[in-house]
């Protein structure tokens, strides 16, 4: 039986990586990088979500006409002025999202299906409010588990540079394209 951690919000995931071989501390980073790219793609989702939303309010508050230029007219627009998010971007190692948590994947839909999205000005005004709230409430959720994922990644970044650095472990014995 394995009984090597493979969770990584479990606290032994990251506990005494200077015994483990270099082949673990690697299938560890790997897995909680996968991950936090599954929980990067979730966010885009929120996100892409409450921008939607947020963009419909602010065209109630300007009082602008529903239907005179439609949402899919307007989605590159609502989508494309969010991308730059505040803090340091990190370039995927994945181009996959991921595993995904369904947990969340259904939470999301709960609070907003894509259905009811498609047609943002037949949601009435306090739905849409609180739908926002609600979004907004997951997104920060969804980035703070994002973070956790991250320094768990950087934990095990470090053990990898350690060990390079410190001369444990021979720069010939790097797989093919992997850097560390």
């Amino acid at each position: 039986m394995d009984d090597k951690p493979v969770d990584p919000f479990d606290p032994a995931f990251c506990r005494d990586l200077a015994g483990e071989p270099l082949e673990e501390v690697r299938r560890r980073r790997a897995l909680a990088d996968e991950r936090e790219t599954g929980y990067s793609y979730l966010r885009r989702l929120v996100q892409g979500r409450l921008d939607i939303v947020v963009d419909e309010r602010q065209r109630r508050s300007d009082g602008a006409a529903a239907g005179t230029v439609t949402l899919v007219d307007r989605l590159p627009e609502i989508l494309g002025g969010g991308i730059h998010a505040p803090g340091m971007g990190r370039l995927p190692q994945h181009l996959e999202p991921g595993e995904v948590d369904p947990l969340v994947e259904r939470r999301l839909e709960e609070i907003v299906s894509a259905g009811e999205l498609a047609d943002p000005p037949s949601i009435d005004d306090a739905r849409l409010r609180d739908v926002t709230q609600e979004l907004s409430r997951l997104e920060r959720e969804v980035s703070q588990t994002r973070r956790a994922l991250q320094e768990v990644v950087d934990t095990l970044s470090a053990e990898v540079v350690r060990r390079y650095r410190d001369g444990g472990v021979d720069p010939g014995t790097l797989p093919p394209g992997l850097a560390g």
